[in-house]
């Protein structure tokens, strides 16, 4: 049931509608039974000993940093890794590199000119779009401008 309320006229206009709807019952049947659907529960391990080092410096120019870590046991489908990095320890966490493969692996992240800068990094494992949880924070101040200190 519906009410409906208006003013005319300083008169209150009251209309009820009442409606019914009838649903003639039917059966549905299916020629295929389906199975129980596969679902992943597996998770992906997180990488550990995360650490940070200057490959090269050149004074006033450009610096690069070099990434190791330690793989978690393996995971099927594991993609690889990924390297993020944020001026804070709470982030928001970017993508410092594309997914990158193997045990121990290194990412050079390129020049870099970002002197002096105090720096949090963190690494994911990978498996088709799935990440595991970060692994722990590690930070960094990039090195002095003038000495590569």
């Amino acid at each position: 049931m519906v009410r409906f309320t208006s003013r005319l006229g300083g008169l209150i206009a009251l209309l009820l509608i009442t409606a019914t709807v009838t649903v003639a019952s039917a059966a549905w049947t299916s020629a295929k039974t389906a199975g129980p659907l596969p679902v992943a529960t597996a998770t992906l391990g997180v990488p550990t000993g995360l650490a940070v080092t200057v490959a090269s410096c050149t004074a006033r120019s450009r610096f690069v940093l070099h990434f190791a870590w330690t793989a978690p046991g393996s995971a099927p489908g594991l993609d690889g890794y990924q390297v993020y990095e944020s001026t804070s320890a709470t982030g928001p966490f970017t993508t410092l590199s594309a997914t990158v493969s193997g045990t121990g692996t290194s990412v050079n992240t390129g020049n870099r000119t970002d002197w002096q800068v105090l720096t949090y990094f963190i690494v994911r494992s990978t498996a088709r779009g799935w990440w595991s949880a970060n692994s722990a924070i590690v930070s960094r101040t990039t090195p002095r401008r003038n000495n590569c200190a």
